[in-house]
């Protein structure tokens, strides 16, 4: 079950660190990209994942299952996990929603 990422984290964000942050990883080198789709019938997965030499690996993983919605759980759903440049070594799982936004 993801947990609830509610307003406190939000407002715990500083969000200029983070725009300085994005701004820093886009003056390393271009990051190797792949993408990987899979489905079954209506439901879909969809991973996306990046290495950007010197900031580290992150897996973004979304599913989208269309039926859940006749269950009152959302329909898309995902994480994000980063992993160190030099070790692999995870570092964080991230809520896929907060992320995203």
């Amino acid at each position: 079950m993801t947990p609830h990422i509610g307003p406190e984290v939000e407002a715990s964000l500083r969000w200029g660190d983070i725009i300085s942050a994005i701004a820093d990883g886009h003056r390393l080198p271009p990051p190797q990209v792949d993408d990987t789709v899979f489905r079954r019938g209506d439901d879909t997965m969809l991973s996306r994942a990046a290495w950007i030499d010197g900031l580290g690996l992150a897996v973004k993983t979304a599913t989208i299952f269309p039926g859940n919605v006749a269950d009152g759980i959302p329909s898309i759903n995902g994480s994000v996990t980063l992993f160190a440049d030099r070790s692999g070594v995870p570092e964080a799982t991230l809520d896929f929603h907060l992320v995203t936004k």
